[in-house]
C-alpha cells in the first residue's frame, strides 16, 4: 500500500535546513480549517486552524490588540508606551523648542499694552512680564544645554506646563488685584495661553487638561469683580473659559489619539509587511517543490532553466542538463509496495539533490520515476562525468530490486544534453534533448548515462503565477505618505478615493453639527443677554430668524452635493452667524458687549475643529469673523476702544490658533486615512497572496490537479467527517495501464499531454459526484467520493473507465488494447474501527487486483 503521511508536513515540506520564518498567521493560512486525522485510525487531532482559532485572543501589550481595543485613555500597555515615547521624544522636543520661540515674541507683543489695560498695576505687571519672559528664556536654554537630560517626553510636556501655568496664574493675579474693568476683561487672555499651548504647540492631553483645569479653578477661587459690572464680565469670562477650554480639549484629545494611532497602524503596517514577505517566501517555496522528495517540481525547473540560459548568454559560460529516470521502477513498485517504491524515491533524491548542492545547480522530480538536474557552467564532458558519479552513487545505496533485470539493486539511466551558445535569444530544447539522450541510455541498457547536443528552441513557457502581492496601491499610498502632499491635497486618484470614502459621514457630521452650532450659539448669547442689555428684544429676535432660516436649510448639507459645494455651505452657514451676531450686538453702547464679543472666536472654531473643516473654509469663517467686527463696531470711548482693541487681539489670535488646528486635524485625518487604506491593502494583499499560492502549492503542475499534499488533507478531512457524521466513503486509485511504453514510444512531450487529457476526465468525473480528484505522482491518480457506498464508487469507476477509452489517445505499445486505458481499484469503508490506512491498503490492493484481471477495468474490495 502506498506509504502517505497525514501528519503535520511543514517541515518535511521546508528543505533541510531552511528556517521557519512563517508567522502563526501564515501557518492558520497554510493549514485548511477541518481536522485531520492521525494517521493511527483514531479521532483527528484539530487541524493548525482550528488550533489557532482556539488560541486566546492576542496578547493585551501587543499591537494588533490595541488597535482592536483603541485607546481611549491615551495610554498603552508598558511596553508599547515606552517604545512610543523613546520613538516621538525627539520629535516634542523640536516642537516645544519652535513653539518657545514663537511663543516668547507673542507674549512680549501680547502685553505690550498692559499698562493701559491694567493702570493700577503696571509696576506689577512690568515686573510679572520680565519673570515671565526669563523663565520662558530659561526653558529654551534647557531644551539646548540639556536635551540629554531631558530626553523623555514628560520634561518637555512639564517645561510646557509651567510656562503656560506661570501666565495664567500672573493674569489670574492681575484679575485679583486691579480694580479696573479693562483688566477684567484683560484677563481673557487666559484662553489664549491654553489654546496656544493645546492647538499650536500640541501639547498631550492630560497636560493640557491639568493647565485647563487648574487655570479655571484658580480664576473661579480667586478673581472678583469689585462692581456689578466687574462681576458680570468675571461671570462671562467663566462661561467663555469653559466653552473655550472645552472646544480646545477636543481637538488636543483628536491630536494625541490621532498621533497614537498613526503610530501603532506603523508599527501594524510593518509586521503585515513582514508577514507578507513571509508567507510569499515561504508559500512560494511551497509551491514549487516536490511533496515527496522535497525537491524542485516542474513548476521551478521550467523557470529556472530560462533563468539558466539568460545567465549563461551573459556570461559565456555553457549550461548542461541531466535527464535521470529509475529503472524499471515500475516493477519495483509492484514488486516491494508503493511505501517501499516511496522510500526509494526519497533516497535517490537525496542523492540528486548532494549533486547538485556540489555543483552550484538546480534538481527537480519532474513526476512519477523521473528528475532532472541542471548544471550552469558545465560543458559537455564535465556534465558526462557527474551523470556517471551519479550513476555510482545510486548504485553504491544498494537498495535492493528483485525484480530488476538489469541489476540486483536500483539503478538510474541519465541522459545528458549540453547548450551551445549561438545568437539565439531563446532557451534550447534543453530538456527535451536529455531526455533524448536518456531513451539512448535505455536502449544501450539501462545503468548508464548518454550524451547528446541540443538542437531546437525549446517551447514557450507559461511562467507561474507570481507570488508578489499586489501591492501597487499600497505602494502609491505610502509615497504619498513619505512624501507628503501640498496644501492638503492628494494626487487626483487617490484624492478621488478619499473623498468618496469620507462623503457619507461628512454629510451626516457636517448637519449634526449645524444643529448643535446653532443651538449652542442661540443659549449661549441668550444666556449672556445681560452683557448687551440695552440691545431691542426685537433686534435679538432677529438673530433667532436667521438661526430658523439656517437650520431649514441644514437638510441641504445631507443631499449627495459635490464636497467642495457642502463644504462651502457650512462654512457660509457660520459666516451668516457671525454676521448677524456681530451687527445685533453692535447696536449696544454698553463696555460689556465689547467684551461678549470676545465669544466671537467660537465661530472659527465651529467651523475648524467641531466641524472638521480645510483650512480655507475655516479661514473664510475668519475673515467674516473679524471683518464685521471691524465693519459694524464703533467703540465711544477711551475703555470701550481699549477693550475693543484686547477683543479683536484675542478673537485674531484665538482665530490663528483654530487655523494651525484646522491644518493639524486636516492632515491628521488625512494621514490616518492613509495608513487605515494601507493596512487594508496590505491584509488583503496578504490574504490573496496566502490563498493564491496555497492554491499554487497544493496543485500539481502538470494536470493542475490536487497533489500528494492536497490529496493528504482531503483525505484526513474526509475520513474525519465520515467517523463522526457516519456516511460511507470511498477511495478510487488509477493507474494507467502501460504509461511507461507510452513514454518510452512517444516521448515525454506525448506522455505529458495524455497525462493532461486523463486528468481532466478524472477531475470531471469527480466533480459530477461530489468528489476530490487527485495526481499520486507519475501516472497514478485518485479519487475521493465522501457518501458513496461501494456499489455507487463502482459506478464512478466504470464511468472513468468508459471516458478514458472514449478520448482515443493511440498506444500501439500497450499490451491491453491499442488506445491508452487505466485500472482502478476500488474501496469503500463504512466502519468506524478501521482507520485510513486500511481504506488506502484496501484501494491499492483492488488496483492490484484489476491489473491481474487484465488491466482496463476496476476492482471493489470492502475495506474492513
Amino acid at each position: 500500500m502506498r506509504n502517505f503521511n497525514f501528519s503535520d508536513r511543514r517541515n518535511r515540506d521546508r528543505p533541510s535546513g531552511q528556517a521557519d520564518v512563517a508567522t502563526d498567521f501564515m501557518d492558520s493560512a497554510l493549514a485548511w480549517p477541518e481536522s485531520g486525522w492521525n494517521g493511527a485510525g483514531k479521532p483527528a487531532q484539530p487541524s493548525r486552524v482550528t488550533k489557532a482559532r482556539a488560541q486566546p485572543e492576542p496578547q493585551p501589550d501587543s499591537v494588533e490588540a490595541v488597535v482592536a481595543k483603541g485607546h481611549r485613555w491615551l495610554v498603552f500597555p508598558a511596553a508599547l508606551e515606552a517604545a512610543f515615547q523613546a520613538e516621538t521624544a525627539h520629535s516634542r522636543r523640536l516642537m516645544q523648542l519652535a513653539c518657545t520661540l514663537v511663543g516668547i515674541p507673542a507674549f512680549w507683543v501680547g502685553t505690550m499694552n498692559g499698562d493701559r489695560l491694567v493702570p493700577d498695576l503696571a509696576d506689577l505687571h512690568a515686573q510679572s512680564r520680565v519673570l515671565i519672559l526669563l523663565l520662558m528664556v530659561c526653558s529654551l536654554g534647557a531644551s539646548f544645554l540639556f536635551s540629554v537630560a531631558l530626553r523623555k517626553s514628560w520634561h518637555v510636556e512639564a517645561l510646557t506646563m509651567v510656562n503656560t501655568l506661570a501666565v495664567n496664574f500672573a493674569l489670574v493675579l492681575v484679575g485679583m488685584l486691579s480694580s479696573e474693568t479693562t483688566a477684567m476683561t484683560h484677563t481673557q487672555c487666559v484662553v489664549l495661553v491654553v489654546m496656544y499651548a493645546g492647538l499650536a504647540a500640541r501639547q498631550r492631553f492630560w497636560w493640557t487638561f491639568s493647565s485647563a483645569g487648574l487655570t479655571v479653578v484658580a480664576y473661579v477661587a480667586l478673581v472678583r469683580g469689585s462692581t456689578p459690572l466687574q462681576q458680570l464680565i468675571v461671570d462671562q469670562n467663566i462661561k467663555l473659559m469653559v466653552v473655550a477650554f472645552a472646544y480646545t480639549l477636543v481637538p488636543n484629545y483628536a491630536f494625541e489619539y490621532g498621533e497614537r494611532r498613526a503610530w501603532l497602524l506603523r508599527q501594524l503596517d510593518a509586521k503585515r509587511r513582514t508577514a507578507l514577505l513571509d508567507t510569499s517566501e515561504r508559500l512560494s517555496l511551497l509551491s514549487q517543490r516536490d511533496p515527496l522528495t522535497g525537491l524542485h517540481n516542474r513548476r521551478h525547473v521550467e523557470v529556472a532553466l530560462q533563468a539558466a540560459w539568460r545567465q549563461a548568454r551573459a556570461s559565456g559560460q555553457p549550461l548542461a542538463a541531466l535527464m535521470i529516470d529509475v529503472d524499471q521502477f515500475k516493477l519495483y513498485n509492484d514488486t516491494h509496495g508503493h511505501p517501499a517504491g516511496d522510500a526509494c524515491l526519497e533516497r535517490i533524491a537525496g542523492v540528486l539533490e548532494a549533486v547538485a548542492q556540489r555543483e552550484q545547480g538546480v534538481a527537480a522530480r519532474l513526476g512519477g520515476e523521473e528528475f532532472a538536474v541542471l548544471l550552469p557552467g558545465r560543458s559537455a564532458d564535465e556534465a558526462l562525468a557527474v551523470a556517471e558519479a551519479l550513476c555510482r552513487a545510486v548504485r553504491d545505496l544498494c537498495i535492493e530490486h528483485q525484480a530488476s533485470q538489469i541489476a540486483p539493486h536500483v539503478t538510474v539511466s541519465v541522459g545528458v544534453s549540453c547548450a551551445s551558445l549561438d545568437d539565439s535569444a531563446a532557451a534550447p530544447d534543453l530538456l527535451g534533448s536529455a531526455d533524448r539522450a536518456l531513451y539512448q541510455a535505455k536502449a544501450a541498457g539501462r545503468d548508464r548515462c548518454a550524451a547528446v547536443e541540443a538542437t531546437g528552441e525549446a517551447a514557450p513557457l507559461v511562467t507561474p503565477d507570481t507570488v508578489a502581492p499586489p501591492v501597487l496601491r499600497s505602494g502609491d499610498l505610502e509615497r504619498v505618505l513619505n512624501e507628503g502632499y501640498p496644501f492638503q491635497r492628494f494626487p487626483p486618484a487617490i484624492e478621488a478615493e478619499y473623498q468618496f470614502q469620507r462623503a457619507p459621514g461628512r454629510r451626516r457630521h457636517l448637519f449634526f453639527m449645524a444643529w448643535l452650532g446653532l443651538f449652542c450659539i442661540n443659549v449661549y448669547a441668550l444666556h449672556s443677554r445681560p452683557m448687551f442689555f440695552d440691545v431691542s428684544d426685537s433686534l435679538v429676535f432677529t438673530m433667532l430668524k436667521v438661526s430658523g432660516i439656517l437650520a431649514c436649510l441644514s437638510p441641504l448639507l445631507l443631499a449627495p452635493l459635490p464636497g467642495w459645494l457642502r463644504e462651502m455651505l457650512y462654512a457660509e452657514g457660520i459666516c451668516v452667524a457671525a454676521v448677524a451676531a456681530v451687527y445685533i450686538v453692535s447696536h449696544s453702547t454698553q463696555v460689556t458687549a465689547y467684551s461678549f464679543l470676545t465669544s466671537l472666536l467660537f465661530l472659527p472654531l465651529f467651523a475648524g475643529v467641531v466641524g472638521r473643516q480645510s483650512v480655507l473654509c475655516t479661514l473664510a469663517t475668519v475673515v467674516a469673523t473679524l471683518g464685521s467686527a471691524l465693519v459694524f463696531l464703533n467703540p465711544g470711548d477711551e475703555e470701550q476702544w481699549l477693550v475693543y482693541h484686547d477683543t479683536l487681539f484675542i478673537v485674531g489670535t484665538a482665530s490663528l490658533f483654530t487655523l494651525v488646528a484646522a491644518c493639524t486635524l486636516e492632515r491628521g485625518a488625512r494621514r490616518q486615512w492613509l495608513l487605515c487604506e494601507m493596512e487594508r491593502l496590505d491584509r488583503s494583499a496578504l490574504t490573496a497572496a496566502t490563498r493564491r499560492l496555497h492554491e499554487l502549492s497544493m496543485k500539481d503542475p502538470l494536470t493542475g490537479l490536487s497533489n500528494r499534499r492536497r490529496f493528504e488533507a482531503d483525505f484526513a478531512r474526509v475520513w474525519s467527517q465520515a467517523q463522526q457524521e457516519g456516511p460511507g466513503l470511498s477511495l478510487l486509485i488509477i493507474d494507467v495501464d502501460h504509461f511507461k511504453l507510452f513514454n518510452d514510444g512517444y516521448g515525454h512531450s506525448e506522455g505529458d499531454r495524455c497525462l493532461q487529457r486523463i486528468a481532466e476526465v478524472l477531475a470531471l468525473a469527480a466533480k459530477e459526484h461530489r468528489g476530490f480528484s487527485a495526481r499520486l505522482g507519475g501516472e497514478e491518480f485518485a479519487i475521493i467520493l465522501p457518501g458513496q457506498v461501494a456499489a455507487q464508487a463502482a459506478k464512478v469507476a466504470e464511468q472513468a473507465c468508459a471516458m478514458v477509452r472514449h478520448l482515443d489517445i493511440e498506444h500501439r505499445h500497450s499490451k491491453t488494447d491499442r488506445l491508452v486505458t487505466i485500472s482502478i481499484g476500488v474501496a469503500c469503508s463504512r466502519a468506524r474501527t478501521g482507520g485510513p490506512r486500511d481504506l488506502l491498503a484496501a484501494a491499492d490492493d483492488a488496483v492490484y487486483a484489476a491489473k491481474r484481471a487484465g488491466r482496463d477495468r476496476c476492482m471493489v474490495q470492502q475495506a474492513v
